[in-house]
């Protein structure tokens, strides 16, 4: 049932609550112009797109909320915004423009001397800097971000960044700490309580299982994730679950499936406008692809999983791409 209520009140209240599908339902049903909507309103309804993988409504929005706190000379407004609009950007593989953004976020968090917001834009930012390839940066924006966070209990912030750690030290083959940084993801995530950061963490510890071949943790951890994106409507998440099912088939030797999962997957992303998922997908296929002894399928498709990272920007998982490859 859908909160009623002016949406100016109900809305950012939802928002808050983790009520994502609630808030853009209510936002959808109000039959108000977005003209007539406020910039605190809108930012909160491009919030709720952003969680449930609507990124063009997301970017609609943020954009239009970015111009009003601008107009009104509201920083903090414009700051959030700035995260927001670059982790759109992100997902949808426009790493150049969300760099921009979150620089732009970390200039005005220490003007106005706001640590919170000052520690997530070092989080996105070692996103941006870990596709790159510069992972020693990547890990030190990571723990500028996760010392803030705990000083401050933050438990969204140390969830997130924690998993980004991990992952970190996971591609660096450093297994320990990935496994420490993972866990700890997963208690601040079931801390904070909100569907889609329990299952970002859980997909991360699915994916550090998968590589450590504990294959029955890492389906524990997908099965739950995938239910708790579902019920909370965050495709993101549904899609990595689809991503790591294909990697575990992958590594488990079942190169058929493995492919159609891929391949499933990279249409699905495609049409959703996530294109980094969208070419991780043609990466496991073409992994799968050569593992089915499938030669000159799998040398095409790896050059077109290449082309796509390269238009990302992401030399990180072209290296990782390249190691996989030899190793198969």
């Amino acid at each position: 049932m859908i909160d009623s209520g002016p949406i100016e009140e109900v809305l950012p209240l939802l928002v808050a609550s983790g009520r994502f599908q609630a808030a853009l339902a209510l936002f959808r049903q109000s039959g108000q112009s977005e003209d007539a909507l406020s910039p605190n309103t809108l930012s909160a309804a491009a919030q709720a797109a952003t969680r449930v993988g609507e990124f063009d409504l997301a970017a609609r929005l943020a954009t239009a909320a970015r111009e009003g706190f601008r107009a009104a000379g509201n920083l903090e407004g414009l700051l959030e915004l700035d995260n927001l609009l670059g982790a759109v950007a992100f997902e949808c593989g426009r790493i150049d423009q969300a760099e921009a953004y979150f620089q732009e976020a970390m200039e005005l968090a220490r003007q106005l001397d706001r640590r919170i917001f000052l520690a997530r834009a070092a989080n996105n930012l070692g996103n941006c800097a870990h596709l790159r390839g510069r992972a020693q940066f990547a890990r030190d924006l990571y723990q500028q971000a996760l010392e803030t966070f705990d000083q401050v209990g933050d438990p969204r912030g140390i969830a997130e960044t924690s998993h980004n750690l991990a992952l970190c030290h996971r591609r660096a083959g450093h297994f320990a700490p990935a496994r420490e940084q993972s866990e700890l993801a997963v208690a601040a995530a079931e801390r904070h309580g909100e569907k889609g950061l329990i299952a970002l963490a859980l997909l991360g510890r699915a994916e550090l299982a998968i590589e450590e071949e504990v294959f029955r943790e890492a389906v524990r951890d997908i099965d739950r994730a995938e239910v708790l994106a579902w019920s909370s409507g965050n495709e993101v998440q549904r899609l990595e679950a689809s991503r790591l099912r294909a990697l575990l088939a992958l590594r488990q030797g079942n190169a058929p499936s493995a492919h159609h999962l891929a391949e499933a997957l990279r249409s699905q992303a495609e049409s959703s406008g996530c294109a980094l998922i969208a070419a991780e997908a043609a990466s496991i296929a073409a992994l799968a692809l050569k593992a089915g002894r499938r030669p000159e399928e799998a040398d095409a498709a790896r050059d077109a999983a290449i082309s796509a990272l390269k238009a990302i920007g992401a030399p990180e998982l072209i290296n990782h791409l390249h190691r996989d490859w030899q190793d198969d």
